[in-house]
């Protein structure tokens, strides 16, 4: 709720009865809700699509009410892209880093050394592991795997003991696959970008305090941006930062009163899609418009079939076809609460695109 020049509190609804809310805070507005997923087209589709390393459920909420808010962004640029075993949302650092097991292409190349030069003296940063995997697929030298036929049966079991801690379901694929690291490896694949100021930056511009540009709102955790590599840890002491901060500032004062007309007003938006629905209109559902925006984001904005790679002008094809369907997403339509939803999430979704075209 943006009253005054200032966020005074936030409107919701109920998913299961549809009783819509209008929240005061007296103090200030701390926006925690995390990062954004589902921008772009996942590495896995169909019934498996939400099988991602980030959360399926961070629409990018909470960076969309502070857009909407007027609230000044940063780092939208920076992308999220992480390396995991394929098919899953498993990390590669426990196979890389506690293991050692080596990174090789088809060729049986260790190629990060035998190729690029990485070694003892100078290690592959994170992003460059990722470049010259792409490039070794890019160039018909993939899939890339992690090299296990050289394990011996104890080091197996101790490393299957170590997933299953971490990533019991991929434990259970190669069970139901029938793998055997003894006779090969691991495939290693990639995944997002993700929207997300705890890996990367991108998030609110906030003061030390994380205070953002517009009063009476704060922003912890992946929201935060310019903060980056501060994961769980750092994500709860922002959030601890941003409670002190809200706290000790003295509140402008405000009128609190958010009258009946203007709960109507945003009551009536919100819900108009389910009307829509009752009364029959032409429209299109929540999941029409999340394919189309996806597949716009994928194949114009550095998606993962386009191996993450951007220019000027497929990003203006992009901006262009996103101003388009803001116009078919006025007609969205909504047969229940949820449903209703998800109209909502794929409109923040929209919102984060357009800034990380912006970026």
């Amino acid at each position: 709720i943006f009253k005054q020049g200032r966020v005074i509190g936030a409107y919701g609804f109920n998913l299961r009865n549809g009783q819509f809310y209008a929240v005061l805070a007296r103090r200030g507005v701390i926006i925690a809700t995390g990062g954004a997923s589902g921008i772009y087209r996942t590495a896995n589709t169909g019934a498996i699509a939400h099988r991602m390393w980030y959360s399926p459920f961070n629409t990018g909420a909470g960076y969309a009410m502070g857009i909407r808010a007027g609230a000044e962004m940063t780092g939208f640029e920076m992308r999220f892209i992480p390396t995991r075993l394929k098919d899953s949302a498993t990390p590669t650092g426990v196979l890389a880093q506690t293991f050692k097991v080596p990174q090789v292409n088809i060729l049986g190349e260790q190629y990060l050394r035998e190729r690029y030069g990485f070694g003892t003296t100078r290690k592959a940063t994170t992003c460059e592991r990722l470049y010259y995997m792409l490039k070794e697929i890019k160039e018909g030298r993939g899939p890339v795997c992690f090299k296990t036929d050289h394990f011996t049966a104890e080091q197996i079991h101790e490393l299957t003991m170590s997933l299953l801690d971490m990533s019991p379901a991929f434990v259970l694929q190669w069970a139901a696959n029938n793998i055997d690291l003894s006779r090969g490896g691991i495939e290693i694949a990639t995944s997002g970008p993700y929207i997300t100021g705890g890996h990367a930056q991108s998030g609110y511009w906030i003061d030390r305090h994380r205070r953002t540009t517009v009063p009476g709102l704060y922003a912890a955790g992946d929201v935060a941006g310019g903060a980056p590599k501060k994961y769980v840890s750092g994500c709860w002491v922002e959030g601890f930062i941003a409670a002190q901060a809200c706290l000790a500032d003295n509140a402008v004062p405000v009128d609190h009163a958010v009258g009946d007309p203007e709960i109507e007003q945003e009551a009536e938006k919100t819900y108009a899609p389910l009307n829509r629905f009752k009364e029959k209109k032409d429209g299109v559902f929540p999941h029409e418009i999340e394919t189309k925006l996806q597949k716009i984001m994928d194949e114009y904005a550095g998606g993962i079939h386009t191996f993450y790679e951007i220019h000027q002008r497929r990003l203006d094809i992009a901006r262009r076809m996103l101003g388009e369907l803001k116009g078919d997403a006025a007609h969205l339509l909504a047969r229940d609460f949820h449903e209703l939803n998800l109209c909502r999430e794929v409109l923040e979704r929209i919102d984060v695109a357009e800034v990380v075209l912006a970026h």
